[in-house]
């Protein structure tokens, strides 16, 4: 293993950090306590629900700017993070959603992050790696599974709810792009360091997304127990393939509005 330089440990730190106040703590304790004897648990659920309040908060709030921060002390090894140049635009594009749905004093903070990124990246201050020929072929095999997706479900769409969906993604794709890069991206990057082979990092990475979402298990057993493990491998396969979150980023928000479309196409 390669020795630690002070802006790996700034990096790692803040993967920790992403990791700790995305994890829903009470909803997997109630999980854990519903599979097995609720004796065996030694801590109070009702404890550590708030804890989950404090920690979502700080997810929220501040999980978008720790990301920006980690890609600029980064910026001269993006390749590492499965960040290319294709994807900057989608964090700007992230960047300007998270200014145009939010309010207070931290959206200083956020556009001059953005801006920032944006001057090195014009700059060309970012160092990247070569962009995989097979990028852009899986990209658009994605795009069309979208699109066929969508045929499947095209009769219980309207302008109502293609609305709704826009909007609601206008809200969040920041934070779709802060689980990319914390688990396809840091992690990724944090278990290769430690000479773990791709394989088992996407194994690895799939299990620990799929935990973080463990508060479905409360009311869409079937997102839980199949829909997110089968994403969260796939989505590990295509940065696998790609050397890239541009792909994954793109196929999380594709599956999240054809799933949400899917599951509200009865409303």
């Amino acid at each position: 293993m390669q020795s630690w330089t002070k802006r790996d440990f700034f990096t790692y730190l803040s993967l920790f950090v992403l990791l700790f106040i995305r994890f829903p703590f009470a909803e997997f304790a109630s999980l854990v306590e519903k599979i097995v004897n609720p004796s065996i648990l030694l801590v109070n659920i009702e404890n550590l629900r708030l804890l989950e309040d404090q920690t979502y908060y700080l997810y929220d709030n501040y999980s978008f700017i720790l990301v920006l921060v980690v890609i600029i002390v980064n910026r001269s090894n993006l390749k590492e993070l499965n960040i290319d140049k294709i994807f900057i635009p989608i964090l700007l594009s992230g960047g300007m959603s998270y200014h145009w749905t939010s309010s207070g004093l931290w959206l200083v903070v956020i556009d001059l992050l953005i801006f920032s990124i944006a001057i090195l990246y014009v700059r060309g201050r970012l160092k990247f790696g070569d962009i995989e020929p097979r990028l852009l072929c899986i990209t658009f095999v994605i795009v069309i599974v979208f699109f066929l997706g969508i045929l499947l479900i095209i009769d219980s769409m309207n302008f109502a709810k293609i609305g709704w969906a826009v909007q609601w993604y206008k809200e969040r794709i920041s934070f779709l792009i802060v689980e990319e890069v914390t688990f396809r991206g840091l992690l990724w990057m944090f278990l290769k360091k430690l000479n773990f082979s791709e394989f088992k990092i996407v194994v690895l990475q799939a299990i620990l997304f799929w935990l973080s979402h463990v508060y479905y298990a409360n009311d869409n057993l079937i997102s839980f127990w199949v829909v997110i493990p089968i994403v969260s491998v796939v989505l590990g396969i295509v940065v696998w393939r790609t050397r890239s979150i541009t792909s994954s980023t793109i196929a999380h928000i594709l599956f999240n509005a054809w799933w949400s479309l899917y599951v509200y196409r009865n409303l």
